[in-house]
Formats: C-alpha cells, sequence, structure tokens
C-alpha cells in the first residue's frame, strides 16, 4: 500500500490510506489522532519507520530479531499483528497499533479527548492501540474542522 500525500486540510484526509506521521506511516484515521494530539502540544513521536505501518518484509525481519533473541516480542508475519499493512487494511480503522515515544503523553491527552488509547501488553509499555473503534470525524467536528451532521429528514428511508 503506497503512502498518500497528505492533503492540506484533515477532513480531507482518506481514513484508509496510509500516510507518513514524523518517520513512521499509519492509517488515515490514526494521523488524524496523531495530527490533533500534536496541535495539542503532546510531546510524543514516531521515530522510527518499523513504529507504524509494516510491509510483510519488514514484520519478517523484526520475528526473525526476536527468535534469535535480538528484538522485542513480534508476531510472525501473516499473524495476527496490528502493524502489518495487510492487516491495517483488511480490519476496521481502529485496529493499528503505534509504538510512539511519550506513549504515556498520548494515553493522558486521549483521556481528556475520548480517544481510547491503551496499552495491550504489560512488558511493551510502547505499543499503543485504541481500545474500542472510534469515528475520528467525530474529533474534527468537535474542533470545528468538519461540517456538523445533517439531521436525517423525517419521513426518509433508513
Amino acid at each position: 500500500m503506497a503512502t498518500a500525500k497528505t492533503p492540506d486540510k484533515l477532513k480531507d484526509v482518506g481514513l484508509t490510506k496510509l500516510y507518513r506521521f514524523d518517520k513512521a506511516r499509519v492509517r488515515g484515521s490514526m494521523f488524524i489522532i496523531l495530527t490533533l494530539a500534536r496541535r495539542d502540544g503532546v510531546d510524543f513521536a514516531l521515530d522510527g519507520r518499523r513504529k507504524g505501518a509494516r510491509t510483510h518484509e519488514m514484520q519478517a525481519f523484526l520475528y526473525r530479531l526476536f527468535r534469535l533473541g535480538r528484538g522485542a516480542a513480534a508476531y510472525k508475519p501473516g499473524g495476527p499483528g496490528r502493524h502489518e499493512t495487510k492487516n491495517i487494511s483488511s480490519n476496521n480503522h481502529w485496529k493499528q497499533a503505534i509504538d510512539p515515544r511519550g506513549a504515556e503523553n498520548l494515553i493522558a491527552w486521549g483521556k481528556k479527548k475520548g480517544v481510547p488509547f491503551h496499552r495491550p501488553y504489560d512488558d511493551e509499555p510502547w505499543h499503543l492501540e485504541l481500545r474500542k473503534r472510534i469515528d475520528v470525524r467525530d474529533l474534527l467536528r468537535k474542533r470545528g474542522l468538519m461540517a456538523k451532521k445533517k439531521p436525517a429528514r423525517e419521513g426518509a428511508k433508513r
């Protein structure tokens, strides 16, 4: 999956496309969340290519390092890992994992803003995922960066 050119406005970000954030690639929905956090002054970084979405080859390399005892725990390529681009693009948009420096800052910000970051693994304090699916467009609407939803018309078919 190729990295898309970042649009000028967050409301124009494609939720399922991959975008560069710092040195990593993330899905559009995660790109929006991270951009809003950065605009709020949250201190964090995705300071490496393996911190966001990973190719199958990169995941295989990390898995080999893990098996040799030279790297952090890593899923087998093609497994259920939430960094591998194949899994990110086939699952709902909230399934992306990130490994930021400053994870605790993102968690604290998320609690205030309704973004449910959590650490699913006790032995990986840097690994974050979202606990549940959220609609990032609602975050944009709350900040006035996207038009409010139009109310459903009476008598309209659902």
